[in-house]
């Protein structure tokens, strides 16, 4: 059996829209997983341990970043945040202010954990204001407030960020999130929100 020129453009045309189907599908299929892998992402303390001189605190802090999705296309442009120390028993809450800023940047596919150190040097005044807590009998915990900055497909016409907060004494912590937030750019115009 041989087919005519007519229908060798129908199998054909039917070839290549099956194909242009199941290719869009997956593609689409990827981006109706975006809002609910914003929601999902992970920010994790997974360890804190810290000294003191008498002085002053200084610590490290270990994260992760985990995309428990399926979704392809998380990209991390910024770690940021900001600290304070809390005695435990007083609730006095000593401000630190800005996290050193963190070597993080990369992409965060399905399953993936980005793993983030950050160095801390909590001296100064406040230094000594934590320390007077423990001095008192106090125990204290690390407070962290951090964001998340976001590169994806909407960084034409705008940004994402995910907010947490993250509290530790030693050892593993714990992080919640807060918000997230679709920003729109002052150049991009489009439509934005919180998730």
């Amino acid at each position: 059996m041989s087919l005519d020129k007519r229908d060798l453009l129908t199998v054909m045309l039917v070839t290549i829209a099956v194909s242009s189907v199941v290719i869009g599908g997956a593609s689409t299929a990827n981006y109706f997983q975006f809002y609910s892998s914003l929601q999902q992402l992970q920010l994790n303390l997974v360890s804190l341990q810290w000294q003191t001189n008498g002085t002053a605190i200084d610590a490290l802090a270990n994260f992760t970043i985990v995309n428990p999705t399926g979704y392809v296309g998380l990209n991390l442009k910024l770690f940021q945040g900001i600290f304070d120390i809390r005695g435990i028993n007083s609730n006095v809450s000593v401000p630190f202010g800005a996290l050193p800023l963190a070597e993080a940047q990369g992409p965060l596919g399905p399953g993936f954990a980005r793993i983030v150190k950050i160095p801390i040097d909590a001296g100064g005044r406040q230094g000594l204001q934590a320390n007077e807590l423990l001095q008192n009998g106090d125990q204290i915990e690390f407070v962290f407030s951090i964001d998340l900055v976001l590169s994806t497909f909407l960084d034409k016409a705008s940004g994402v960020s995910a907010a947490y907060e993250c509290t530790g004494t030693s050892g593993p912590g714990t992080c919640e999130q807060l918000s997230v937030a679709v920003l729109t750019s002052s150049e991009g115009g489009g439509g934005g929100g919180g998730v």
